[in-house]
């Protein structure tokens, strides 16, 4: 068991410890402790730890630094942090209708993010894919004390906190210590969940924090990142790339052989066996990379191509294969992050199906969890911002381009207003007229109210439908 006082950690100095993270991994998952919980929770209070270790005994730090060194698992972190808010957001009335926010409650969210709402969620979903576990800090405008019965106080700012110094509390000093407690060097602060009531703990106030966790069966109290299931191949692509160097710097084949007519009588005799031990020396290192070979005189000289060794093809496989692995436990399309394998490019649709699918099964799950997370945070916090809700972009210029046919076809055959559609881009509304639904008829917008508004429509003059096609035609229109 571990205790507060015996933690001493510090920045993220070291190598990736793929001894201890393979390790963690071979070690047999403990069977669970409880069925429900609540019996989780009330079963941790009776032991006697202060701390609950993170799954497996993993330290976050090498799941960190992991991020650093392989370049597989960066690059599928970042397209994922990207996507989720690289598009912005907006504001929207959660009756659908459309209206334009308050600006005062604008500014207000605004001011939540002294860095920019990019910043916070960009950091925050990089620990939540590299570590399994993201955690924000909730600042309120009394200090976190309990201004008065039922309220904690205005949210007024949102702070990162990087995950690798977090620590989940054991519950049963949550309500002395908090919930959570972040550890630098020998420094230590303390947070409680977020809408518990405020108090302090050795005269420091105990601030709120959101812990995001993403998912795993095998821990209640921690997440695991999907890279974890793919440690195996993150470590031997790490290996790989060593073995690689190496390859290259000290253990190269020869791949080609000089062969040099006469060549034998330039060496005096004295020097042959120290010429010898030497190539002997050199072969044995696998080093050279050309052969200088001596014959008699009256041969022939030539160059000569060696088979190739198959090792270094065998390398690149191995290193694809890990590569390919990690994309797949990751979700990410191997194309985003820049990897296209020649010959299997596919149908011209595919890399377009595919991104759609990373949008919808990757993307917009953890927008929704953002979404969830600010509307705890800030909307349903006070009732005049209840009926208010934050939705994030999606990404893409494609996307936008066919969203934006959408809308101008919804708006030409009366399924939304123009209101209605600038509400659903988060753009200004533009008064009373823009609530009116019509249909082009004849290239003429006709307002739905006057269809149909008292019954059947009226029966249309003859003489206008026959001059209708006239009449567009010399003004240039037609039907859209």
């Amino acid at each position: 068991m571990q205790t507060l006082d015996q933690l001493d950690i510090g920045a993220i100095e070291e190598k990736v410890r793929y001894d201890r993270l393979t390790a963690a991994l071979t070690k047999a998952a403990s069977n669970p402790i409880a069925e429900s919980e609540s019996a989780i929770v009330e079963q941790m209070k009776k032991s006697s730890t202060e701390i609950i270790e993170w799954p497996y005994s993993v330290t976050p730090s090498d799941l960190a630094a992991l991020y650093d060194e392989e370049p597989t698992h960066h690059a599928c972190v970042d397209v994922k942090a990207a996507a989720t808010i690289s598009n912005g957001y907006k504001i929207l009335h959660s009756s659908g209708e459309p209206k334009s926010p308050p600006s005062a409650m604008i500014r207000d969210f605004d001011a939540l993010f002294p860095n920019g709402i990019e910043d916070l969620i960009t950091k925050a979903q990089t620990d939540y894919e590299t570590m399994g576990n993201a955690w924000i800090e909730i600042v309120r405008d009394n200090a976190g004390r309990v201004r008065s019965k039922g309220s904690l106080g205005k949210v007024v700012e949102l702070n990162h906190i990087p995950a690798y110094t977090m620590f989940v509390l054991n519950p049963n000093v949550a309500d002395k210590m908090g919930s959570y407690v972040q550890v630098t060097g020998r420094e230590k602060v303390y947070f409680r969940k977020f809408g518990t009531p405020g108090f302090k703990y050795k005269g420091q106030v105990v601030n709120e924090a959101i812990h995001l966790k993403y998912y795993t069966p095998s821990h209640y109290f921690y997440g695991l990142p999907p890279i974890w299931s793919a440690i195996n191949a993150a470590m031997a692509n790490r290996l790989d790339g060593q073995n690689n160097i190496e390859f290259q710097e000290d253990k190269g084949l020869a791949r080609y052989m000089l062969i040099m007519d006469g060549a034998h009588t330039m060496i005096d005799p004295k020097d042959e066996a120290i010429l010898t031990n030497y190539m002997n020396a050199l072969m044995e290192k696998r080093s050279v990379k050309l052969i200088v070979v001596g014959t008699p005189a009256g041969t022939d000289s030539k160059f000569q191509r060696l088979k190739d060794d198959p090792h270094f093809d065998h390398l690149l496989n191995v290193r694809n294969a890990n590569r390919d692995e990690i994309c797949r436990v990751e979700q990410v399309p191997p194309r985003l992050i820049g990897i296209i394998s020649p010959g299997a490019l596919g149908a011209t649709g595919e890399g377009e199906s595919q991104f759609d699918l990373f949008k919808r099964l990757v993307v917009r799950p953890r927008q929704n969890m953002w979404e969830r997370t600010f509307d705890k945070i800030f909307f349903s916090q006070i009732d005049r911002r209840k009926m208010w809700r934050i939705e994030l972009n999606e990404v893409d210029l494609a996307d936008f381009l066919r969203r934006e046919q959408a809308n101008v076809g919804y708006v030409r055959s009366g399924v939304f207003s123009i209101n209605q559609v600038l509400s659903r881009l988060g753009a200004p509304v533009i008064g009373p007229e823009g609530d009116k639904r019509f249909i082009i008829s004849g290239g003429v917008p006709v307002e739905l109210g006057a269809i149909g508004n008292a019954g059947a429509a009226p029966a249309a003059d003859p003489n206008a439908q026959a001059t209708t096609p006239q009449a567009d035609a010399s003004q240039g229109g037609g039907n859209a």
